[in-house]
């Protein structure tokens, strides 16, 4: 063997050797990390900070619910700043939990675009005044509110103008009434917040007397009654006042309410004594209730569309009775020698409020629905009347 084939042997030893312990010293612990800090590569994070704001009314104190992606949830206050640690890139963020008299200003749900760091965002709620637990009326032809046991009374209307006939709509955050001019006496329909605030006129039909609103139970609907020189037609608008068509009858009716299913209405017709009907709201479908030589009056209709409390004059005296929305079961409720009139049904139509003066001025009574318990006067103001109440349904 010469000496190139032993140099040769020795070398091919060599590196059979030295493979081996270099994948060994590789396997325990060689550096793998390219950029030679000595750790593991670090997940880059994105912050995203957002203050919520709630303004205006009613405030939901229970606060809102955040979704992330449809899925993530985080408790948040009506005023509060929350944060949440992702992945840069784009997420969507939801805020849900908002009270149906509150919204989401802007788009809900909103995409935001996150790089690594902060990101500041906001968001607003903004609410709006509702009448829950209320009884509005008028009052020296301004309107109030007042809670149901006849505590804070305070005035939301301000002007020159009488304000009759309000009515609450379903979600307790506008109420519609009767404008009366101060200069010409005309009168017709406007809808405004709960507050008062943002009063618009629904209808503008001159040389008529427009009066009596009553929304439809979904709340996008007025029904009302307008005084012409051939008598008293039932008319039909959308809210804002859009949509307005006469209900083609003969003789004179006013309506008084809505049932439940907003196909049909409940009203008063004219051509003979003063009776009560319901009839679908194209004008077919009559049905009468009462048939009698008593005068009926001031029909309203209890929410769950079962029973009607009226008003009736019986030897010149008028009393608060209910019936059954067939006409059947009738009961009388009130029994006094003054006058008791404008009956309307708590929410759960378990109460009826009503106008009396057997104090000797016009004020506002609570009674059960039943005509059982006491009677309890909520504004008992000897020098004043107070006129029209309207129980929000809303509690």
């Amino acid at each position: 063997m010469d000496g190139r084939s032993m140099i040769f042997r020795h070398t091919t030893g060599f590196w059979a050797l030295f493979i081996p312990l270099a994948f060994l010293i590789s396997s325990c612990g060689g550096d793998d990390n390219p950029s030679g800090s000595g750790g593991p590569a670090e997940n880059r994070t994105a912050t995203l900070e957002l203050a919520i704001e709630t303004t205006g009314s009613d405030v939901d104190e229970d606060g809102y619910t955040v979704v992330l992606n449809g899925g993530k949830t985080l408790k948040a206050d009506t005023v509060d700043t929350i944060s949440v640690d992702v992945e840069p890139g784009s997420h969507e963020v939801e805020i849900r939990g908002v009270s149906s008299n509150c919204s989401v200003k802007g788009d809900n749900p909103r995409q935001y675009s996150l790089s690594e760091g902060v990101t500041r965002v906001s968001r607003t709620i903004a609410c709006a005044a509702v009448a829950d637990d209320a009884i509005i009326y008028e009052r020296n032809y301004e309107l109030y509110s007042m809670h149901t046991n006849g505590s804070n009374p305070r005035q939301i209307t301000y002007s020159a103008a009488a304000k009759i006939d309000p009515a609450v709509s379903p979600d307790g955050m506008k109420i519609a009434y009767t404008h009366v001019n101060s200069s010409s006496g005309e009168r017709q329909i406007h809808v405004m917040n709960a507050d008062g605030s943002g009063d618009a006129a629904v209808t503008d039909i001159v040389n008529q007397g427009n009066y009596g609103p009553a929304w439809s139970p979904d709340g996008e609907r007025i029904a009302f009654s307008g005084l012409g020189s051939n008598g008293t037609d039932i008319y039909l608008a959308d809210k804002d006042g859009a949509n307005l068509r006469r209900i083609d009858m003969p003789g004179s009716q006013v309506v008084c309410g809505w049932l439940p299913g907003g196909d049909r209405l409940l009203l008063m017709d004219f051509r003979e004594d003063p009776e009560i009907y319901t009839m679908n709201v194209d004008g077919t479908g009559l049905v009468r209730l009462t048939d009698n030589t008593y005068a009926d009056d001031d029909a309203a209709l209890s929410h769950d569309g079962k029973k009607v409390a009226f008003a009736r004059e019986v030897q010149n005296n008028w009393d608060i009775y209910t019936m059954n929305i067939d006409g059947t079961g009738l009961k009388r409720i009130t029994m006094d020698s003054d006058f008791d009139v404008k009956p309307t049904w708590s929410p759960d139509d378990a109460e009826i409020v009503f106008v009396s003066d057997r104090n000797g001025s016009n004020d506002i009574f609570k009674i059960n629905a039943d005509g059982s318990g006491s009677l309890m006067n909520l504004t008992n103001t000897a020098a004043i009347d107070e006129d029209d109440p309207h129980w929000s349904p809303v509690k």
